[in-house]
């Protein structure tokens, strides 16, 4: 293609320069363009050639290395080596560049009217957060968006004017468009550098499908506000208040209800309630706000339901009784109170910065959750019932001492909350709190088979090939579990591991699963694909007064999988209230 020979081109300019320097490098061996969120792959959608330029860390000043010492001014010449050769490769290509973005852009048009579909209906009634954080980003990318003017089923979600959106095929950014909302299931290769797919309704959690006729009603030129009618004062005799937990923000409203002192509970069992506009029904994880218990007079009250429809786009519902027409009544005990989490992550050497860093992305800056960090080898110095929950990522955590150990299990029994993803599960269960099953998944097989000589040279390619390096697969959620409130039934969980948990014995505890036939997007092995069929995503366990909740994948993955947000939160707000089930 245009795009790969103007590659090699610019690359040449840079090969002269090291090889004026006689630096070493190599090129067309590491890297791929299947993710379309890269750095170097992310261009080449816009119209543009996407270079990565990949330097060794000196880690400091100067390291060891098998060339000898790497010093930091070294690498950083090498890094201003290819800025030069690339402004002279610009310079130099001037014409071809331009020609080619044109070409580009002309090209992709002409590809879109030629598509199997007119293009892309996505949206959700019940989430406006995440519908309009998906427009924001494409509206960003001056992808061509237009509102609906008619209702369209979406895969068994009914979407129209006001929930819905029309993205047509036949624009001049259709490449990224495709790029975008087109699952990937096969592929000319099985390493990847990077993750395998990228499906953006998928990543945001918002039903989406391709659309044969656009309904398309006015063209959206700038985001919508996300804000809601604001509730009236409480001063017009509201009982209390309620709002539902669809929505994306709603965990921030609750998180400055509890930072204000008002006292919450939230519905483990619907119900229909009278509010000042008519009858309206609250599903499970629905939050209970009454007017009647102390503290709840609070002057602030009214601003934070006003700044929550405003900002948060949640809209909140005046109660006028107690009394319910259906369902549980506003005094039942079956709507549970709910304490304000003070959570401690875990953090530092042997723990994984980026997942750790998304956990704190995601409370701290998205949702203004105070979140306290805690050096893993400090973590001994710490008095744990000082806090709710114990947030634990990918990490090592096989060098706690048996005393730090029997604390950990000490506090869990005691009430707190222990939240583990990923390799801190096979942790959990390796210190006996939670019994797992398959956790490694890396037993033999019992067949004594003779071995096959294999060339030395696959051996990088076969390993590589049996990876999971990030693919999208479907999970049924159990939403009438407090994990798993405010959630589809159906989710796209996003996964970059061989980790396979089986169900638990207690059948309530398995919150969220594989479906059957899991696979949406990406490359997986057949092998791990059938390992994967019905095995849990999320589980919950009680120990004692507290509870160990084990997600076996990451649901805050680059603080873009929006979809599973609601899974790590649930556990830090509704991890307390989980009942004793069957353990």
């Amino acid at each position: 293609t245009k795009n790969v020979r103007l590659t090699e081109q610019i690359a040449a300019f840079h090969a002269e320069a090291f090889d004026e320097k006689k630096r070493l490098y190599y090129s067309e061996e590491s890297f791929d363009d299947y993710y379309y969120g890269k750095g170097s792959t992310y261009p080449d959608g816009n119209g543009c050639i996407g270079i990565l330029f990949e330097q060794a860390s000196a880690r400091g000043h100067v390291q060891e290395s098998i060339h000898g010492d790497l010093t930091f001014p070294f690498a950083i010449d090498n890094q201003f080596i290819t800025t030069l050769s690339t402004l002279e490769a610009g310079r130099r290509l001037r014409g071809e560049l331009l020609e080619y973005q044109q070409e580009f852009f002309r090209d992709a048009l002409r590809a879109g009217g030629k598509a199997s579909s007119a293009g892309y209906v996505f949206g959700d009634p019940e989430d406006r957060g995440k519908t309009l954080a998906m427009l924001d980003l494409l509206l960003r990318h001056d992808i061509d968006v237009y509102e609906l003017n008619k209702s369209q089923n979406v895969n068994g979600t009914q979407v129209g004017p006001g929930s819905g959106y029309f993205v047509p095929n036949r624009q001049a950014q259709h490449t990224l468009v495709r790029s975008v909302f087109e699952p990937v299931t096969e592929f000319p290769d099985s390493l990847f550098y990077d993750v395998s797919t990228w499906c953006l309704p998928m990543s945001m959690g918002v039903p989406f499908a391709p659309s044969s006729s656009s309904g398309r009603g006015r063209e959206v030129t700038s985001l919508p506000s996300l804000s809601v009618p604001t509730p009236p004062p409480s001063s017009q005799g509201s009982y209390g208040y309620a709002f539902a937990w669809d929505e994306y923000y709603a965990p921030r409203l609750l998180g400055r209800l509890h930072q204000a002192g008002i006292r919450t509970k939230v519905a483990t069992r619907p119900f229909t309630a009278r509010t000042t506009n008519g009858t309206q029904p609250f599903d499970f994880g629905s939050i209970l706000i009454p007017t009647g218990l102390p503290g709840n007079d609070n002057p602030a009250l009214q601003d934070l339901l006003r700044m929550g429809a405003e900002e948060d786009g949640v809209l909140v519902s005046p109660l006028v009784s107690g009394l319910t027409p259906s369902g549980i009544d506003l005094g039942s005990p079956s709507l549970r109170t709910l304490t304000a989490p003070n959570p401690l992550l875990v953090i530092g050497s042997g723990v994984s910065s980026y997942e750790s860093g998304e956990v704190w992305h995601l409370l701290d800056q998205r949702f203004g959750i105070k979140v306290n960090l805690v050096e893993k080898t400090r973590l001994p110095n710490v008095n744990l019932d000082d806090y709710t929950h114990l947030l634990m990522v990918n990490g090592n955590y096989g060098s706690f001492s048996e005393d730090m150990v029997d604390r950990i299990k000490d506090w869990v029994r005691s009430g707190g909350i222990l939240v583990a993803s990923k390799s801190a599960v096979r942790w959990v269960n390796s210190v006996e709190l939670v019994a797992l099953e398959n956790v490694d998944n890396d037993e033999a097989s019992e067949e004594d088979e003779t071995p096959q000589r294999i060339p030395y040279a696959r051996a990088g390619a076969d390993s590589g090939s049996r990876l999971t390096s990030g693919a999208i697969f479907e999970a049924h959620v159990d939403n009438t579990h407090p994990l798993g409130y405010g959630l589809h039934d159906k989710i796209a969980v996003f996964r970059n591991s061989n980790r396979y948990i089986e169900p638990v014995d207690n059948p309530y505890g398995n919150v969220v699963q594989y479906t059957s036939d899991p696979f949406l997007s990406g490359y997986v092995t057949d092998e791990n694909l059938d390992k994967l069929r019905d095995s849990a995503v999320a589980i919950s366990h009680r120990v004692g007064g507290g509870a160990v909740i084990a997600l076996v994948d990451n649901p805050n993955f680059r603080g873009v999988w929006y979809g599973t947000n609601k899974l790590y939160l649930n556990a830090l707000f509704f991890g307390s209230i989980i009942n004793r089930t069957g353990e």
